[in-house]
């Protein structure tokens, strides 16, 4: 079992929480490689007093990204975990772009968010990397202020194990 994370992170919330889940899976030997989207726009903090960061935001607007360490070739892997936090209730501009570019890959694919609210933001993502991604989303989960349940990884590997034909 092979997967990609594909995360945007500016405060290090979402970051420290895929590392963390990462580190879990690999544990379980599940290979797994993370990149990390990363703007080219100034989303200087405080990010909620941001006027650039707001407008891309509310607007869903595309904004220039880069992908760290290196544009991944998702055709090798079994698996495409999103991972994003949440601003004004939506996904971030950086991850929303990076979804743009997948149209029509229709890769498996669980969405993770984070934020500071017990709401279904996840479904969000959830609902963009459907519609706007072509992916086909097989779970999603919202994480409040990151916090990672032992049933959230064992959902995961449950999850990676039917991927694979059974095989964690």
């Amino acid at each position: 079992m092979k997967i990609a994370v594909i995360l945007h992170s500016e405060t290090g919330t979402t970051r420290k929480t895929i590392y963390y889940i990462a580190e879990k899976l690999e544990m379980k030997e599940i290979s797994i490689d993370v990149f990390e989207v990363k703007s080219k726009s100034d989303y200087r903090r405080p990010l909620h007093l941001n006027p650039k960061l707001i407008y891309h935001t509310l607007k869903g607007k595309n904004v220039e990204i880069e992908i760290e360490p290196c544009m991944p070739r998702l055709e090798e892997y079994d698996l495409l975990i999103l991972a994003s936090p949440i601003w004004i209730g939506r996904i971030t501009p950086p991850m929303r772009t990076f979804i743009r570019k997948l149209k029509g890959k229709g890769m498996k694919t669980i969405c993770i968010t984070t934020s500071r609210i017990n709401r279904e933001y996840s479904k969000v993502l959830r609902r963009i990397a459907e519609e706007e991604g072509g992916l086909n989303v097989i779970y999603d989960e919202n994480l409040v202020n990151g916090a990672v349940s032992e049933e959230l990884i064992e959902r995961l590997l449950k999850l990676s194990g039917e991927i694979n034909g059974g095989k964690v």
